[in-house]
């Protein structure tokens, strides 16, 4: 369960039949967004829900307005509302970013990192992605002529002085001496940085999807976990994992999993950029 602003959280299905948890929060209101998922708690919360297949042909553009005044009350109202599917990560992110593209004036781009920065395994599906897109022409359209109601700007009445909408991974420069280094073992082509890196080790015992069981985690990764980069091409929309390709020689180097994918070390990273260490070379900074 995460936060994304005041009374706005997002999660998955089992904290949805949490009502502990639910109750911490003091939640009053929860829009699920599942095929599956029965309402628990009817006498104690407002429910709202909505029958989506995270399929990325699934029509949302018929359900975002409504979605959106169903939280929009909640918040207006100062009252919290929880908005969940199975994971967190596709169907329900995608309501709560719609909500930012209408409510708060954000692009497509600008509304998925902000809530992406709270909720790190954030990643719409492919279909979804294009109809988010496409919702943010449609509410720009309708608010050209008219004086700005929400706005990049306006987010910052709801957000601690210090949050700012989250930017993008930026592209390697060269200038970029002073840290470690992930060249093409194939072609020497500079593909990312320490600072591109998504770290999950942990010292803790890692659970194995696998053997379902618990384990110690190994010393050292035999891969390694990028966040999103923009040279990664995702090959086919409807595929939920590809291969990975150099930009330059287009070598292979890895593979992407939508869904996530497990470590060696045991630990779950979603979604999944993963690189081979045998595929490229480390190149540590010089210092004198």
């Amino acid at each position: 369960m995460t936060q994304i602003i005041p009374y706005l959280f997002l999660g998955d299905m089992d904290l949805a039949q949490d009502k502990d948890s639910l109750s911490i929060i003091n939640c009053k209101h929860i829009l699920h967004c599942t095929n599956t998922f029965k309402p628990c708690f009817e006498q104690d919360f407002n429910y709202k829900a909505l029958s989506i297949n995270d399929m990325p042909q699934e029509n949302l553009l018929l359900l975002f307005d409504d979605a959106i005044d169903f939280i929009k009350h909640a918040i207006d109202s100062e009252e919290t509302i929880y908005v969940h599917c199975n994971a967190g990560v596709s169907r329900s992110a995608s309501f709560v970013i719609a909500y930012f593209i209408r409510e708060h004036g954000l692009t497509f781009e600008e509304a998925l990192n902000f809530v992406k920065a709270k909720r790190g395994c954030v990643f719409p599906n492919y279909g979804f992605q294009k109809q988010l897109q496409q919702y943010a022409k449609t509410v720009a359209s309708n608010k050209k002529g008219e004086s700005a109601k929400g706005g990049a700007g306006d987010i910052a009445s709801v957000l601690p002085s210090t949050a700012a909408v989250a930017e993008a991974p930026k592209p390697v420069e060269a200038e970029t001496v002073q840290k470690l280094q992930y060249s093409c073992k194939k072609c020497r082509k500079i593909l990312f940085t320490e600072d591109n890196l998504e770290e999950h080790m942990s010292k803790v015992k890692a659970y194995n999807t696998k053997t379902h069981s618990l384990r110690e985690v190994s010393q050292e990764c035999s891969s390694i976990f990028l966040e999103q980069m923009d040279w990664i091409v995702i090959e086919d929309e409807s595929e939920q994992m590809g291969k990975i390709s150099c930009p330059k020689c287009q070598e292979k180097i890895g593979k992407y999993f939508i869904y996530g994918a497990q470590c060696s070390c045991g630990r779950w990273v979603a979604p999944g950029y993963q690189i081979h260490k045998s595929k490229v070379d480390e190149i540590r900074p010089f210092v004198l």
